[in-house]
């Protein structure tokens, strides 16, 4: 039996990425569990079931109003929750040089947008336009940012401090040397 493995996009700046518009981190609701309550007939009361979302940057809980039917009803309420709270931690677009293996599901390896931004991107939706000139374009609608999106590599040059320290800012003390007067 084969199994269908969706190919993974590379979208760099310079080869094939014409522009891109993304945000890794957004300020949404994240949860790190998810819990969905069931009326279990044979123990006679309600029951919650707590499923992980996979996000673990975030300690809240989402418990959902709602009940479902059963146990078996309530994980999977509880798990389709916690994979949307896992989806939409960031999101955006890219347009690249057309690419007909682009699909749903499939990742996108972003690269040589900006730091933090650069990393790799579930693709909600795939879009692939041709113009009347025989030009092949493909937008990509990005979500669940992996593999380093929203953490920012670059490490400070040598030698160099920190801009705001006391010692690089003596233009910026109010106070003359040891007396305490101000400077105008």
């Amino acid at each position: 039996m084969e199994i269908n493995t969706l190919t993974t996009i590379s979208a760099a700046w310079g080869a094939n990425l014409l522009s891109a518009d993304v945000t890794p981190i957004v300020s949404r609701p994240k949860y790190k569990n998810v819990k969905v309550s069931y009326y279990d007939t044979a123990k006679a009361r309600r029951v919650e079931v707590d499923v992980a979302s996979g996000v673990t940057d975030v300690d809240s809980i989402l418990r959902t109003v709602l009940s479902a039917a059963n146990e078996g009803h309530a994980k999977q309420k509880a798990k389709s929750l916690g994979k949307e709270s896992a989806r939409e931690q960031g999101q955006g677009n890219a347009k690249i040089v057309g690419d007909p293996r682009a699909e749903p599901e499939a990742l996108c390896a972003l690269s040589g947008v900006a730091p933090g931004a650069d990393g790799t991107y579930r693709i909600d939706a795939v879009t692939h336009d041709v113009d009347g000139e025989g030009g092949f374009e493909t937008t990509l609608d990005l979500r669940q940012p992996q593999g380093g999106a929203g953490k920012d590599k670059r490490k400070p040059k040598a030698g160099k401090s920190d801009p705001l320290t006391k010692a690089n800012n003596s233009a910026l003390d109010t106070t003359a040397p040891g007396d305490g007067t101000a400077v105008a």
